[in-house]
């Protein structure tokens, strides 16, 4: 049981920290639950994060309506900021690879919104001001380039491994326990 506690811990500590600083309302046994280790919890509503400008421009006044021009559409199959984050996941791996600094990653995220079309470049732009170093940090950390922007809840669909590794082991174990204290650690 401690080889396997220390070996989650190595694996998922980096990403558990990062999780729960954005869940710091939260009493540990729900953190717990949430992950899996505790069966404490019936029901957990999914934390969502909120783009940080939810403008007005979505709120279209009756004097204002018009026919739609379809002059660049967005493909439908998922949200517009989900697809700019992916756009953004796949451009940043690149930079990484080609070992560019932090700061110059940064700078080429406000590049590359402007070369979208512009019904995408203020929804880039917005992703990029939000979760820019968000983004970064969470692949510097090795995490799957698949997973970072439903990490950071700008797509659905696509659970956690870590999550559904946890949800295999029994509920209420040594790890429920477990992990209520390690939270309450951090809380501190």
């Amino acid at each position: 049981m401690a080889d396997m506690c220390k070996n989650y811990i190595s694996q998922y500590s980096e990403i558990a920290i990062q999780m729960m600083m954005h869940m710091q309302d939260q009493q540990p046994k729900e953190i717990c639950a949430l992950v899996g280790f505790c069966d404490e919890v019936k029901e957990m509503p999914m934390q969502t994060l909120v783009p940080a400008k939810v403008a007005s421009k979505n709120v279209i006044p009756a004097l204002e309506l018009v026919e739609p021009i379809k002059k660049h559409e967005v493909p439908a199959k998922s949200d517009v900021y989900c697809e700019v984050c992916e756009f953004l996941v796949k451009e940043v791996t690149k930079l990484i690879d080609n070992n560019k600094t932090e700061k110059e990653i940064l700078d080429t995220f406000d590049k590359m919104c402007s070369k979208l079309p512009k019904s995408l470049s203020e929804e880039c732009q917005e992703v990029v001001d939000t979760y820019g170093s968000s983004i970064l940090s969470i692949l510097l950390q090795e995490v799957s380039p698949e997973l970072v922007c439903s990490m950071l809840r700008l797509c659905s669909g696509t659970r956690l491994p870590a999550l559904t590794v946890h949800m295999t082991q029994p509920k209420d174990g040594g790890f429920c326990e477990v992990c209520k204290k390690l939270v309450g650690y951090l809380d501190q």
